[in-house]
């Protein structure tokens, strides 16, 4: 709850100023969050999630049952396959739904 993720690929903190915290700004560092290379991978699945999900959401955004439509929506991009994985930057997905959202 504590990172957002842009469509311009970058993560954050939410409350930067009233959660200034060094562990996590260590964290960003020494794993290079946003370093190049992920901004764009993230910018690039932000950009597939949109046209992946975009059409479903819109049509249904009158419905007063989006918010349980989106959370069982992000819950099954947040299970894991058989194997135990997760997709790719599975996040972003999520993210952008919540943008998709919070923007109604």
């Amino acid at each position: 709850n504590r990172l957002s993720f842009s469509d311009n690929g970058t993560i954050d903190y939410t409350n930067k100023e009233e959660d200034s915290n060094p562990i996590i700004e260590n964290t960003f560092e020494v794993l290079a969050l946003n370093c190049e290379t992920l901004i764009e991978k993230r910018k690039e699945k932000w950009k597939y999630a949109k046209i992946d999900f975009s059409d479903q959401i819109l049509d249904i955004l009158e419905d007063s049952e989006v918010k349980p439509f989106i959370n069982k929506l992000k819950v099954s991009i947040a299970t894991p396959d058989e194997d135990g994985l997760l997709e790719k930057f599975y996040f972003v997905n999520i993210a952008f739904l919540d943008s998709l959202f919070n923007a109604k």
